[in-house]
């Protein structure tokens, strides 16, 4: 211009969450609790606080471009998340904030630090270790192996994204938690309703941690001491349904059933003809106009010590045809206690 020359920089069209920093699971902890940010990007250096807009950070090199790769990283999400961590005092009301205000920002963070990888499996815990420990300190909330006591039950029926053919090789997490697996998950919270079943009750639960002084982080072994109506299921996979066995002489097929699983290897072990025994704990239960019955609850299966295992999770649709003494069972059925491990 005017004669004069210059350097021009020229960068491709990159979005804040393409830097390889952000695909590991450990920087998510350490940008959500560094009270101020620098990052060393492949084009770019960025300056983050949480004083400012997170969605236009200050940036040295290249050009500030919106996030818009993943909702995390959203400004409001991720405004919320670093408001939370920091709302020490000064809470509204009476100064106890309500688990629909936390858990909501918490499972947001599950899900993306779930998408990004680890070195060691045995991380998954330890890496959101100190998240956790802010989040108690916040809440006064009591942390179970990623999940929260108050929420226990809402955030049981979480999902894989993308089942693997088995389960990580080390012992990361008890079956029931999301941690136990080393892939994306989306966690589905479902609010409490007058179809929640009443006779689902999480009697107790226990953690052993591998190292008694972190409270947050890897654990070696954990429990859920459960009381509800067991149902058992058998899953065709060829034709990717399944049967409910109601009572003793009734069994219906369900024609729009859906089996999330958290590996394959309940598909693996079917054989040739593509069936499957297992039992679910009933979670919701409806009856629609006396013609149809959902449920959803936990697929589980029974080793041979008698706990129970989770495989995963069911969304049954049973086009009902049967007597109406079948749906007075379905409701007055006594519950079973059982321990999921």
């Amino acid at each position: 211009m005017d004669g004069v020359r210059d350097a021009v920089f020229m960068a491709p069209y990159r979005t804040l969450n393409d830097e390889p920093i952000d695909e590991r699971a450990w920087t998510l902890q350490e940008r959500l609790l560094a009270t101020r940010y620098l990052a060393y990007g492949t084009l770019q250096t960025q300056w983050f606080c949480p004083s400012t807009d997170f969605n236009n950070s200050l940036t040295d090199g290249g050009i500030s471009i919106p996030c818009e790769a993943n909702k995390v990283f959203d400004s409001e999400v991720f405004a919320r998340a670093a408001s939370t961590l920091s709302a020490l005092i000064n809470l509204p009301g009476d100064g106890t904030p309500r688990p629909d205000d936390y858990c909501h920002v918490w499972y947001n963070l599950v899900e993306e630090h779930s998408r990004r990888s680890l070195s060691l499996e045995r991380d998954r815990l330890r890496s959101l270790a100190g998240i956790a420990e802010r989040f108690t300190m916040i809440t006064g909330d009591e942390y179970v192996c990623g999940h929260w006591k108050s929420d226990l039950r809402a955030s049981l029926l979480w999902i894989t994204e993308s089942p693997p053919a088995c389960a990580p090789i080390d012992y990361v997490a008890p079956s029931w938690s999301w941690a136990a697996k080393n892939i994306p998950v989306r966690v589905i919270r479902i609010q409490p309703s007058n179809n929640f079943d009443p006779r689902y009750q999480i009697r107790g639960f226990g953690v052993c941690l591998e190292d008694p002084q972190c409270r947050f982080g890897a654990v070696r072994s954990g429990y859920l001491e459960v009381e509800g109506l067991l149902l058992a299921m058998t899953w065709n996979f060829k034709f990717q349904n399944g049967k409910i066995e109601f009572d003793r002489h009734d069994q219906r097929i369900s024609y729009s059933s859906r089996f999330y699983q958290d590996t394959l290897e309940a598909e693996s072990l079917a054989g040739d003809a593509g069936l499957f025994n297992f039992y679910v704990l009933v979670d919701w239960v409806d009856v629609y106009k006396r013609k149809r019955i959902d449920l959803d609850g936990l697929a589980l299966e029974q080793p041979s010590d008698g706990s129970y295992s989770r495989l995963g999770t069911i969304n049954a649709r049973e086009f009902f045809e049967g007597s109406l003494d079948t749906l007075q069972w379905l409701y007055t059925a006594a519950p079973q206690k059982i321990r999921i491990v």
